[in-house]
């Protein structure tokens, strides 16, 4: 069965995605502690925070020439903290402790310096020892939690940090380690959580914009993976993977997903024959596209899917005006719809078009009321910025007054209704006031906020379903859709807030790489590399373009200086070795192949490559070995063949028999795909499906 989980190990040997996991591309292998290191490390010096002064109360003093001298210890003390001398700090307030060895003040602020200072197992020994003298000392708890954090022991992170939101439930600080403490921990839903707790209060801090998104990222992947696992052959997670594929540049593997999907979905599942328009268009291929999209609205006449499609076929066609009035009946009906789906319609566009629909959009009239739609249009087309309506997205739902109530049929009936013209948030503004109870009820409600942009409210209110429900492959679909475009609205709006970050350029060259804009998308990964020069993030996504083009000698000096960085990143040694296995480098490849694999990353096309290196310098049993491993990845047969060969070479003639025989029923499939496709292109009779 095609996993969703792996973007280096996905569906497909030898077919790499061009978007690498973000907490690996971003932090690393170990990249939850990493993160919670890159968020605390601003706790104490970013001007945005909150929290209290990291110096204690003021220190008992007795009197007479003991009590003299605690003064002046004290006072120096302090001053060596001003001017950043910590370890002369340090060194004063051990003195102190020597003179008040129960002082919890003496113990709290030495513990403060050792933390200053890098000395964090020093920390954590003093304040506990503060805190077994004062439990309720602020910053002892919360530099506590922040050192167990860093030190990799989040679990001991979370009692001194809910202490200080105990006393102090807005303290910046204490949100964002104790949100990066459950995310190492993987607890992604608290983390984000806590993460929303901070930006409610601060709408404008991109540190915690950012971290939230990749918490959703992970929820939204793991909920894929659980919908594989447990109803892999279903039409929604035959949806989902075509989704993915689609979005990966994989429209072949796309298009059998939506046909699988369409095969076994409910007759009028709305969006499928739309999800096959989508991909007949990004492969140039316009006139099915357009009969795609009509057949969809022939089962759907409302579908908002379809018109959007059919505003792109205008487009191609430079039949502007046309695209004009599709566009305008889409805003027209839902502007939360128009606006979360504008960037996925970008890329559909061709590169020529994309160019010229920016004046092409200009010369046609635009209905009443509708200029927001085509400014933001052209907006989109002319930058890389994306489009997403935050305050949407993120919208929170407000309790209804009073008790509970459950729908009539007439309050389901105005929904469904809304719902099947395309109204979206109608649907949704009609069903919010009710209780709902029934699974389908739930599902149609998440829809519906999910489609007209409501995200957080759309995965919300799915969890009490997921809990009392949770192999509901419907929940676990809309869950993972609305994890997506959260974690897509969280990071954007971080790189809205502050676009000249690290983290931001290498999003921006994520949106610029997917529209193939390549010297955009270099632009910004070399900006990235030059603001955060530690980082290996920048240069994978570097390296993601350079092989993407061809471009292999880049990609491996990009690699290289990864590496440098960062030696255990297991997507940077898989592409070096990936990379080498493209130039025929077979030797220099296997140390990274083996080194990924080592990292644990259970990588099939890792295993596939170190296979082909074994097999070209003819170590036949490792290479069988590695091949074998990687077999669940072969969608072409090219795997099976490799093994008949080396198993012939082996003398093993029944092994070699059944792995060619593998290899041509894999290569038989693998053609006609390739036919349908050729017929298409050129025009003559299209595949058949069960429901084409």
């Amino acid at each position: 069965m095609k996993k969703l989980k792996t973007r280096t190990t996905g569906p497909g040997f030898r077919q790499r995605a061009t978007l690498l996991n973000l907490t690996e591309r971003l932090q690393g292998a170990a990249f939850a502690w990493q993160l919670a290191a890159l968020i605390i490390a601003s706790v104490l010096s970013s001007p945005k925070a909150q929290g209290h002064s990291p110096i204690g109360p003021p220190l008992n003093q007795q009197g007479g020439e003991s009590g003299d001298q605690v003064a002046v210890l004290a006072r120096e003390a302090e001053h060596d903290m001003a001017s950043r001398d910590y370890a002369a700090a340090v060194q004063k307030y051990e003195r102190l402790l020597s003179l008040q060895p129960n002082s919890p003040n003496v113990l709290n602020n030495l513990g403060i310096a050792y933390h200053l200072e890098g000395r964090l197992t020093d920390a954590v020994r003093v304040l506990q020892m503060a805190l077994r003298l004062e439990p309720d000392l602020l910053s002892a708890n919360l530099i506590l939690g922040i050192d167990y954090v860093k030190l990799n022991d989040a679990d001991q992170a979370i009692t001194p940090l809910e202490r200080v939101l105990r006393r102090d439930e807005n303290n910046r600080d204490a949100l964002l380690a104790l949100a990066s403490a459950h995310l190492v921990l993987k607890h992604f839903d608290l983390a984000a959580r806590i993460y929303r707790r901070d930006v409610e209060v601060r709408p404008n801090d991109s540190d915690a914009w950012f971290a939230m998104g990749l918490c959703y990222e992970h929820l939204a992947e793991g909920t894929s993976q659980r919908l594989s696992e447990i109803a892999g052959q279903s039409h929604y997670y035959q949806r989902l993977l075509g989704e993915f594929m689609l979005e990966e540049d994989r429209e072949v593997e796309a298009e059998d997903a939506f046909r699988q999907a369409l095969a076994t979905a409910p007759q009028r599942m709305e969006g499928l024959y739309a999800d096959l328009g989508f991909v007949h268009l990004r492969l140039g291929e316009i006139a099915q596209a357009e009969d795609k999209f009509h057949r969809e609205l022939q089962t759907n006449p409302g579908s908002m899917e379809a018109k959007l499609g059919l505003a792109a076929v205008a487009m191609e066609q430079r039949d502007w005006q046309k695209s004009i009035e599709r566009l305008c009946e889409i805003y027209a009906a839902d502007g939360g719809f128009f606006q979360s789906r504008l960037d996925f319609f970008f890329t559909l566009l061709s590169e020529k078009t994309s160019t010229l629909a920016m004046n092409g959009l200009s010369t046609g009239s635009v209905p009443s009321g509708c200029s927001p739609a085509i400014d933001l249009t052209r907006s989109g087309l002319d930058s890389a910025q994306p489009s997403v309506d935050y305050a949407n997205a993120l919208r929170i739902a407000t309790p209804e007054k009073g008790p509970a109530r459950m729908p009539d049929a007439r309050a389901l009936a105005l929904a469904h209704r809304a719902s099947e013209a395309g109204h979206f948030a109608a649907c949704a503004r009609t069903l919010h006031p009710f209780n709902l109870q029934e699974s389908d009820d739930v599902l149609f409600l998440a829809r519906c906020r999910a489609l007209t942009g409501q995200y957080l409210m759309a995965f919300d209110g799915l969890q009490d379903l997921m809990r009392s429900e949770p192999e509901n492959p419907g929940a676990l679909y809309w869950q993972a859709e609305a994890a997506r475009r959260l974690s897509q609205a969280a990071m954007q709006r971080s790189v809205s807030l502050d676009p000249n970050s690290w983290q931001g350029q290498v999003l921006l060259g994520d949106v610029c790489r997917q529209r193939k804009k390549w010297d955009l998308a270099i632009s910004h990964y070399e900006s990235a590399a030059r603001l955060e020069p530690s980082s290996p993030g920048p240069l994978l996504g570097l390296a993601t373009v350079q092989w993407q083009t061809g471009h292999n000698a880049r990609a491996e000096n990009a690699l290289k200086r990864a590496l440098q960085l960062a030696p255990d990143n297991p997507t940077a040694n898989f592409e070096l070795g990936d990379v080498y296995i493209r130039m025929r480098r077979f030797e220099e490849a296997i140390p990274y192949l083996e080194r990924n694999l080592a990292l644990g990353s259970g990588n099939l096309a890792a295993h596939g490559d170190l296979g082909k290196a074994f097999a070209a310098l003819g170590k036949n049993k490792e290479a069988i070995a590695e091949l074998t491993k990687a077999l669940p990845s072969d969608d072409s047969g090219e795997l099976y063949y490799q093994l008949y060969v080396l198993y012939k070479k082996e003398g093993e003639a029944r092994l070699a028999q059944e792995s060619l025989a593998k290899s041509e029923e894999l290569r038989a499939r693998s053609r006609e795909s390739m036919q349908r496709r050729l017929d298409r292109v050129a025009g003559t009779v299209e595949s058949s499906s069960p429901q084409n």
